[in-house]
């Protein structure tokens, strides 16, 4: 469900917005893409953190893997749901460590259990009532888009494509990880246009 933030100070202003909102179905059974569940889980980290979200990004994720052109301050408040300003090279140092099963330059940053927990898809069994175009027919796990599967199930590519047009993904069975980055709202045919640059990167590391 898309909520439009208005003039939010922050997270915590903003979860009684969302308190006032109607559930569209029981959790696991309906799911729709939105940024209401993103900036819930965004809070809650504040409350068990200690912290507002933005320190919290800094120290556990952008510092620990030299994202240091990477922020979410882009307005009065933090908005997790609406991404972060970065760079390919900051971006790409994070599709690394997911790649990585959560390692980076030797150092554990993300759990390997959160990571395997991550790429589970959470909606299966769920009615779909709302997905981005560019996610169309995938499944979902915990922010990220299941685009492959192996014979067994486990997920096998990942992606979280852009409000705007930026793309990365991460091919776990082929071991790489890469991003097209844009800023550019008014893109057409967008799956069609991943497909076809996934497709051209799988043939040139053959």
């Amino acid at each position: 469900m898309l909520l439009e933030r208005r003039n939010i100070a922050s997270l915590d202003e903003e979860m009684n917005l969302f308190a006032e909102k109607k559930m569209s179905g029981k959790p696991g059974e309906v799911f729709s893409y939105g940024n209401i569940g993103l900036n819930i889980v965004g809070r809650i980290l504040e409350v068990v953190g200690h912290k507002d979200f933005e320190t919290l990004f800094q120290e556990r994720i952008a510092k620990p893997l030299a994202m240091k052109n990477t922020t979410f301050k882009m307005g009065k408040a933090v908005n997790p749901s609406g991404g972060a300003t970065s760079t390919a090279a900051d971006y790409m140092n994070f599709l690394q460590m997911i790649l990585q099963k959560g390692s980076f330059n030797g150092k554990q940053i993300i759990s390997e259990k959160t990571i395997e927990l991550m790429q589970i898809s959470r909606t299966v069994r769920a009615k779909v009532v709302y997905t981005p175009a560019e996610a169309a027919g995938f499944e979902y796990g915990w922010g990220e888009w299941i685009l492959e599967k192996d014979e067994i199930g486990n997920s096998t590519v990942v992606c979280s494509p852009g409000l705007f047009g930026t793309y990365p993904w991460v091919d776990l069975r082929r071991n790489y990880a890469a991003i097209v980055f844009v800023k550019n709202i008014h893109v057409k045919d967008r799956q069609k246009n991943y497909q076809e640059i996934r497709d051209a990167v799988n043939l040139s590391i053959k």
